[in-house]
């Protein structure tokens, strides 16, 4: 069960109850499972309103988990997700959907943030974010 739960999350970071659907457990099987994944830090959950949004925490896990879903015979690649969630999905530690990118690619372009040498770990304000962010409050 708890192969499945890091399966979903691989996708998506998903609530309990949007766990319930995709597990097809109870809900006492879901938050057993939970905990244990919490309290081996594979997953983490983050309050959004009366929902706990959980996701992996580490991206590493997910690499694993699907290795290993590969080695499952009958498993077969889902499509990718498409609509809202894929333009701006948030994926393991970071923001990693078309929107995200394009959002970044725009700010380096545009002289908000600017990319040193050790590359996107060292991501910095660039000198011209003041200007950027003065025409951007006039749109």
């Amino acid at each position: 069960m708890r192969l499945i739960i890091l399966q979903a999350l691989v996708r998506q970071e998903a609530s309990a109850s949007e766990l319930l659907a995709m597990t097809g457990t109870t809900q006492s099987n879901l938050s057993n499972h939970l905990k244990l994944l919490r309290d081996n830090e594979l997953v983490d959950g983050e309050r959004n309103g009366r929902q706990i949004m959980y996701r992996i925490t580490v991206p590493a896990i997910a690499e694993l988990v699907e290795a290993l879903l590969l080695a499952v015979p009958g498993q077969e690649e889902e499509e990718a997700p498409s609509g809202p969630l894929a333009q701006a999905r948030t994926c393991y530690d970071h923001l990693a959907g078309k929107l995200g990118v394009t959002l970044l690619d725009g700010l380096v372009s545009k002289g908000a943030l600017q990319l040193p040498e050790g590359g996107w770990t060292d991501l910095q304000i660039a000198p011209g974010a003041a200007k950027f962010s003065r025409r951007l409050g006039s749109i």
